[in-house]
């Protein structure tokens, strides 16, 4: 009985790999469902609710919940998904836009469904169901292309790197190839091109402004939201690619939004709001129209709109300059549960008062969005850029990075972010981390005054941070070597940079956001002594007469702001059982900056060559220990000879 069971499983097995089958695409999922139920819903609201496109959206994002819940063996909630997915489809059964495509769109749901009922053993369903689908080569061409659009659709979804985005981008031209009259399928493509454009790549920025006007002919200038969706990515070109300004991408962005009011009975609450935003963020000197009646009519009907009040806030900001009636705006649309509109609160506050101090919206805007991951990632790398950058603080700065990295130690952001304080400038948060924290520890030479075996947990958790930041960046450089070797592996091409050593990628000048002087820096080293207050240690530099540069424990300051931002990432483990041979050690060979020291910073000063104490390093002395040695980073530190 079990073989004739396999053997009929066998069976369905073959049929399905015959099929254009979700399971069969091989979708990268790397968040937990709660924050890609949230992902999928910020994708959704920036579609217009009634158009064609948000059906789209819907039916894809719901395939990708399905694809979700069957790979983690959910399949009563793959099923109800699979349904949901159905209903979808009976939905749009009678409507004119979606009639010639809808066999394409039948054949993935009926697909997946069998799939599902073969994972449950329901062979007589999955036969039941599979003896109602075509074969793939009997589908029209439209049929066939609307399957190849839900693919590099619901891969889409997802962060993924630019080798995918690509394939994802090859994948819409055949799409276009194959039905390049459906206007949906080249909005599909400018949303793809916007993530490679996002990613840094800007050799398609032509192919993006050509797609976007191909989008414009071929709805003949009629649909609003795609007026308005161009006007936005034409101003987004021009800042991203082109700061210095492109008059011909304005002028284009300017001339849509006029096309756009000359037809107000299409007018919406949400295409107001894409007017009003969109048009906020032109240049002044290309604001030729008033649109204040489209404020009047945003603020009649959107006072209780998260979108509308980020529009208004937008506008009074940028437009007419009330920067009160701007804050209020942004509170309410925050409160409604507007991300954008709570970073531009903060970054309009910090522009009127530049002592301004941040913690406690952003403490508000982490409340808010605590069930967000991806959100809680992005506030604690602002706040540690924020203390980097601004405040000099290069351990307070190490604290809100860990507590971001440990959240998603693999996410992309943490190699490539952006600070809204220098916002063309990019951050390499573990690189970042890594220099900051070798340095500290590199340079507090007295550990007698960090008793151990006293109850003083805040000297512990100080060195614990600096301790596990290393650690932390160790684990991530020795994974991404890792995966770097596996596809070396599977091509067959091993590249001469490649080596077994773990150290720290050395960054592009271009890429580096600041470059702190050593000179001037004094490091606050802390951590929470307790979940009510941060107590930090403050310290300050000395030079002797030989201009070595030596740091002490002089003292401790409160800031019961700092941890409450923060929440909970304490440290459990105690230090005395892996710093007790490194205290030894210190106490041995007292560390200054003198001219061992500028050779680490400074490799060519020496000729010789250093590298990160988490890997195998070159001693640069020989009455030094090489583990205290320094990561080579271009001329870190320009000190006083």
């Amino acid at each position: 009985m079990a073989s004739g069971i396999s053997a009929e499983k066998r069976s369905i097995n073959d049929v399905l790999n015959k099929l254009e089958c979700p399971f069969k695409w091989k979708i990268k999922i790397r968040m937990p469902l709660s924050s890609l139920t949230l992902l999928i819903k910020e994708k959704e609201e920036k579609c217009d609710p009634s158009g064609k496109e948000f059906i789209w959206m819907r039916l894809t994002h719901c395939i990708v919940l399905t694809y979700v819940h069957s790979i983690n063996r959910h399949y009563l909630a793959s099923l109800e998904k699979i349904i949901e997915c159905e209903a979808i489809l009976n939905e749009i059964r009678q409507d004119m836009f979606f009639s010639d495509i809808l066999g394409g769109l039948w054949y993935v749901v009926k697909a997946f469904k069998a799939h599902i009922y073969k994972q449950q053993n329901n062979l007589a369903e999955a036969h039941s169901v599979l003896s109602a689908i075509k074969p793939f080569s009997h589908l029209e061409n439209s049929q066939k292309a609307a399957v190849y659009a839900i693919i590099a659709t619901c891969k889409l979804v997802c962060p993924i790197d630019e080798v995918q985005l690509s394939e994802i981008l090859k994948t819409f031209n055949k799409i276009i190839g194959m039905d390049p009259k459906r206007g949906l399928w080249y909005f599909l493509k400018a949303q793809c091109l916007k993530e490679i454009r996002l990613k840094g790549v800007t050799k398609f920025t032509k192919e993006e402004i050509e797609n976007l006007e191909t989008m414009i002919r071929i709805h003949k200038a009629k649909n609003p939201f795609y007026l308005c969706y161009a006007a936005e990515e034409f101003i987004n070109i021009a800042n991203d690619v082109r700061p210095s300004s492109d008059e011909d991408l304005y002028n284009r962005a300017a001339e849509l939004y006029c096309r756009v009011l000359k037809n107000p009975e299409h007018h919406s609450l949400f295409v107001l709001s894409r007017i009003l935003f969109g048009y906020s963020q032109l240049p002044s000197q290309f604001r030729n129209v008033t649109i204040d009646h489209i404020f009047n009519k945003t603020i009649s009907l959107g006072k209780d709109n998260r979108d509308a009040n980020l529009a208004l806030g937008a506008y009074c900001e940028k437009v007419r300059e009330h920067f009160d009636d701007a804050l209020n705006y942004y509170s309410t649309a925050l409160e409604l549960g507007s991300y954008e509109a709570g970073i531009s609160m903060i970054k309009l506050k910090y522009k009127k008062n530049g002592s301004y101090n941040l913690i406690q919206d952003f403490k508000r805007m982490r409340e808010l969005f605590r069930e967000d991951i991806r959100k809680q990632q992005e506030l604690l790398c602002m706040l540690g850029s924020w203390e980097y950058l601004i405040n000099r603080n290069a351990i307070s700065a190490i604290y809100y990075w860990h507590a971001a990295a440990t959240l998603d130690p693999d996410a992309r952001e943490l190699q490539e972010f952006r600070s809204w304080i220098y916002p063309s400038k990019k951050i390499n948060i573990y690189q970042a981390m890594s220099i900051e924290a070798n340095y500290a520890l590199k340079r507090i030479y007295n550990w007698s005054d960090l008793d151990l075996k006293k109850p003083k947990h805040q000297q512990q958790r100080t060195v614990q941070l600096l301790q596990h930041a290393l650690e932390l960046c160790s684990n991530f450089y020795k994974s991404e070597q890792n995966k770097r070797q596996t596809n070396t592996e599977k091509t067959g091409k091993i590249k001469d940079h490649m080596t077994n050593k773990i150290k720290v990628p050395i960054m592009k000048t271009d890429e580096m956001i600041i470059k702190p002087d050593h000179r001037v820096r004094s490091y606050s080293l802390g951590l929470p002594d307790n979940f009510n207050d941060l107590n930090t240690l403050e310290t300050h530099t000395t030079h002797s007469e030989e201009r070595k540069w030596k740091v002490k424990v002089c003292g401790w300051k409160i800031n019961n702001e700092l941890l409450d931002c923060v929440g909970v990432h304490g440290f459990e483990q105690n230090l005395d059982t892996y710093v007790r041979a490194s205290k030894r050690k210190l106490k041995l060979h007292k560390i200054g900056i003198g001219k061992v020291e500028l050779e680490e910073v400074n490799p060519y000063l020496r000729g010789g060559r250093v590298e990160n104490h988490l890997g195998k390093t070159t001693p640069s002395s020989t009455d030094r220990d090489s583990n205290l040695d320094l990561p080579v980073l271009r001329s870190r530190a320009q000190h006083d000879k």
